[in-house]
């Protein structure tokens, strides 16, 4: 998982007023994926599916330390077959 301290809806280049604190997530939910893309920076990644049980206990994680966003990534998140319940946990946490 990676954590940023900065919105994308901020253009401003100025550092004032930014977060002091994560604000964003990128939860990788597989390193799998359907295409053999060149530029890929992912595809010698060779790790499990994510388990979806846990989700929930890491979206509170997150919440509790100012997280506002989450960007469920992968390899090719849309062929992890839990991707329909990770959107789900993650509207329901009211998550950008």
């Amino acid at each position: 998982m990676c954590l940023v301290a900065f919105e994308k809806t901020n253009t401003s280049i100025k550092t004032s007023g930014l977060h002091d604190h994560p604000i964003w997530a990128y939860y990788c939910i597989t390193s799998r994926c359907d295409r053999n893309c060149s530029f890929c920076y992912a595809k010698d990644w060779n790790y499990s599916d994510t388990n979806i049980e846990l989700f929930p206990q890491i979206v509170e994680r997150l919440k509790n330390i100012g997280i506002r966003q989450i960007s469920i990534t992968g390899g090719e998140p849309t062929i992890h077959p839990d991707i329909v319940q990770f959107i789900k946990i993650s509207n329901e946490a009211h998550f950008k």
